[in-house]
């Protein structure tokens, strides 16, 4: 798999999977967005986030826009639950691997 160097201006450069045509898939979270989306899911409130996090509320109003494109969901209710979803178990990706899963 080819990786991509991208620069981020907060958090320094961070890796991009290019996708068909030679496009870079700009759907990876920064770690600051995923910083945000844990604070979100845990239900914390801009302010609240904005606190912990030593950013302005506008910022953090910022990130969660854009995670909210990035993940495809409608609200904050619905990234949460994303953030919560079920992580498969490596014993189930083996299992799958040798197909005695579906």
């Amino acid at each position: 798999m080819n990786l991509r160097l991208r620069s981020n201006s907060v958090r320094g450069p961070r890796l991009t999977r290019p996708v068909k045509g030679g496009k870079v898939n700009r759907q990876i979270l920064t770690r600051r967005e995923v910083e945000v989306l844990k604070y979100l899911a845990d239900g914390d409130a801009n302010e609240m986030i904005a606190y912990r996090l030593g950013i302005s509320r506008q910022t953090v109003k910022n990130h969660v826009s854009v995670i909210l494109q990035k993940l495809n969901v409608d609200n904050r209710t619905q990234a949460a639950v994303w953030y919560h979803r079920p992580k498969e178990s490596w014993f189930k990706k083996v299992l799958r691997m040798f197909k005695c899963l579906p």
